[in-house]
């Protein structure tokens, strides 16, 4: 056997040895991402269930009333269980008394999430203008605060994380700019017929998107 064909050979095996590294590192470097990746999601859940439970420690605490300016995004299957609780949360509050008052961004898929509301016993209102693509609050009672906050900016973005603040004034702040829109927002019941009225959906059709029934889409809008 020539000096060439060993060179030629040793080199066709570090080759493949090479080209076995390479598949081996990527191999390896795809299944790091992915863990990061599982890593990440299960942090963003563990934050948002997080947030889910300070707002239920609120309206469990609270005495006479809790005003929330939400982008009243429609959950996803991850949420299920913390919305039920939650919604189970403000119809407790509301059979002791509190005024519990949603304020949504003038979107018609936000109608299912204010329905949800609506039917656990709150007032919902929807807004036009709206400022919750970076900024949403929960206040309790006009003395504490749950300041929340999105990943990114965007009305779409869910909130991932809420931080409860015990402050008098910043409450009394946040209060004036709720009011504000409040007084501008339009109920679920109007909200609902402009929809309807804009779009050319049918009663049966809206009915559908918020998964009841056309007869309480009916009473709705009364």
């Amino acid at each position: 056997m020539s000096f060439n064909t060993i060179l030629l050979a040793v080199e066709s095996i570090l080759l493949v040895v090479t080209l076995l590294m390479i598949f081996v590192s990527n191999r390896e470097s795809a299944r790091s991402r992915e863990l990061a990746s599982q890593m990440d999601r299960t942090t963003r859940i563990l934050a948002r269930f997080e947030y889910f439970q300070i707002v239920n420690g609120a309206l469990h605490k609270a005495r006479t009333d809790v005003d929330c300016l939400v982008t009243g995004r429609r959950t996803d299957a991850s949420d299920r269980e913390a919305l039920t609780e939650l919604l189970e949360s403000i119809k407790a509050a509301v059979h002791r008394g509190v005024k519990i008052r949603y304020l949504l961004p003038k979107l018609q898929d936000r109608l299912f999430m204010g329905y949800k509301y609506y039917s656990a016993g709150a007032e919902v209102r929807y807004a036009s203008g709206f400022v919750a693509h970076s900024l949403r609050f929960v206040i309790a009672d006009r003395s504490s605060v749950i300041i929340a906050t999105p990943q990114s900016t965007g009305v779409d973005e869910a909130t991932r994380k809420g931080y409860l603040l015990a402050s008098d004034e910043l409450a009394l702040i946040l209060e004036d700019h709720f009011e504000t829109h409040w007084k501008q927002a339009v109920d679920l019941k109007d909200y609902a017929s402009d929809v309807i009225n804009e779009t050319g959906l049918s009663l049966d059709q809206l009915a559908q998107e918020l998964e009841i029934a056309s007869s309480e889409l009916n009473r709705i809008l009364g």
